[in-house]
This record gives C-alpha cells, structure tokens and sequence, in this order.
C-alpha cells in the first residue's frame, strides 16, 4: 500500500512540474514577444509595395539595439512556432511581419536552420533566386570550406544589405546592434553569395484613389455684418473615392477663412468684405492598414455679395 502510494506522489510531482515548465515556457514566450515587438525601431513608413516596405523596415533597425538569442527566442509570425535557432532568420521574419509581408514567408519562417529557410522560401512560398539584388531580396553568403560562416541580409537600395551579427553559442538573450556591410567586402573575403526574391504582395489602398474638386460658395455679406458663417466642407469640396479618416490642412487664401483640421468645417470671419475669395486646401485620407496617407489638393471660392 505505502508503495502505491509513493507511486502516487511520485507521479503527482512529475506532472507538476511538466505543467510548470509547460506555463514558463507560454508565458515566456508571450514575453519575449512583446519584448522583440517593443525593440523594434518604428521610425519606417509603409508605401503599400511589398519589397519597399521589407527594406524600409529593416534599414530603420539599423544601430537599434535587438535581443536575439540562440536556442530559445520567440520568432514574431503569429501561425509560426515559438522555438527558433537562428538569429539571421528571425531578424527576417520579424521585419517581414512588421512589413505586412507574412505570406512572403510563410514556410520558411518554420525552418530553424538557413538550408531549410531557403529551401522552404524556394520551393514552398515562390521566391526567386537572382543574379544581382535589388531592394528587400534575400542576402545569403557563405565561405568556401567553412560551411559556418553565413551571413543572411535583406537587401537595400544602395547595393549594400542590413544584417545581424552572427552568434555562435549560448543561449542566454543578448543585445546586439544591427550593422550595414556591403556585398562587395563579403566577395572580396571569398563567400559565395546568393540572391532570392520572396513573393512581395503590394497592398494598394482598399478605398481607391481620392479625387477632389472646388466649388463656388456664396455668403451673404449683410449676415457676415452681423457675425460669422459657416458651412460645412461638402459645399466647397466635391470628394469621390477614399474617405476614410479624412483630414483638411489650409494651403492658401485669406487669413479670414478658417478650416477646421479634423471636420473640414470652414467659417467665414465676420466683417469680410464683398470679393471672390480663393482657398487652396490639401485632403488626406487614411488609406488602406499600414500605407501612406492619400493626399489631393483642391481650390474652392468663396463668394462674398
């Protein structure tokens, strides 16, 4: 009986401590990722084009300090697994995901080694291996007769590529700072290099162009006696297309004609004398997630009589 009962206690405590290490490793993974998320840079802005937007994320890491770690770390796509070994591939992967470039790789971010992350970016999700880089393709070196020494980059617009140092042991997090190193001096060392270009999507605005067009607004000067009018920016403005998040900046014309920022509401300052008066005004629209504001510029009279 005592010795079922060790049994028991044994088997209690084994299960235990599997579900502890089973909740740190969770818990531990939804912090780190927090963790990567906060230390990446913000400072990029997206244009919609898939390769762009890859380069433009990884050149405003550059001199950001990155933890990356051997072993365990927490690789940012959401549909990929937690565990990663290599610093090079999740630096990618991380600025693919910050790029809105997930699909580009979306097997190979699960390869935890550089063969299988090409492999994968190849043969599973359509990338092209190229004679010469151009922005956001895949930079992969390595040294004759030391198969070890990889370099992986993604490439910039000045025939140079953004990279992380490569770590060789240990699997303590660390903090490190991304280096730009030109694909020449890799040459010159004697790596073998390759180039691949993943399957960018661009992502234009889901609302389509914004076009505006002024129109003529007529005010009563006897009420303008009195005090100041106002009307709303759909009589001086005819806006078609994206509308989404519509915001107004005043260009030119009189001190006297205000425009509000955020609704576009103008008013007419009391006392203004009988004139046709021009206002220039620049409209933007939010535009589809993570791409550049839709800008357009129009002028619209307002008729004093």
């Amino acid at each position: 009986m005592r010795a079922y009962t060790l049994k028991r206690v044994i088997l209690i405590i084994v299960l235990s401590i599997l579900i502890c290490l089973c909740y740190v490793m969770i818990t531990g993974c939804v912090y780190a990722n927090q963790d990567n998320q906060n230390r990446f840079s913000k400072t990029y802005l997206l244009s919609g084009k898939g390769a762009e937007d890859m380069e433009s994320v990884a050149v405003s890491q550059i001199d950001k300090e990155l933890s990356y770690n051997l072993g365990y770390t927490v690789l940012n796509l959401n549909y990929c697994s937690c565990f990663i070994i290599d610093p090079f591939i999740e630096f990618i992967t991380d600025c693919a995901e910050l790029a809105g470039q997930e699909e580009a790789f979306k097997n190979a971010c699960h390869a935890v080694t550089k063969e299988l992350f090409i492999k994968s970016l190849q043969y599973y999700d359509g990338a092209v291996e190229v004679t010469a880089p151009e922005m956001g393709d895949i930079v992969v070196g390595w040294r004759k007769g030391d198969e070890d020494s990889w370099v992986f980059g993604i490439a910039s617009r000045d025939s140079t590529f953004i990279t992380v140092p490569e770590m060789y042991s240990g699997s303590t997090p660390f903090t490190t700072y991304i280096d730009e190193k030109f694909i020449s001096e890799y040459e010159s060392r004697n790596y073998i290099m390759s180039y691949y270009r993943p399957k960018y999507q661009d992502r234009p605005s889901a609302c389509g162009p914004m076009e505006i067009k002024g129109k003529t607004v007529t005010v009563s000067r006897s009420k303008l006696k009195k005090k100041s009018q106002s009307f709303s920016i759909s009589k001086a403005l005819s806006i078609s297309g994206c509308k989404d998040g519509l915001t107004f900046k005043k260009i030119r014309g009189s001190k006297n004609i205000i425009i509000n920022k955020k609704n576009g509401w103008v008013t007419v300052r009391k006392g203004l004398k009988k004139k046709t008066y021009k206002v220039t005004v620049e409209v933007s629209a939010k535009g589809a997630d993570g791409t550049e504001p839709l800008t357009a510029k129009a002028t619209f009279k307002v008729r004093v009589r």
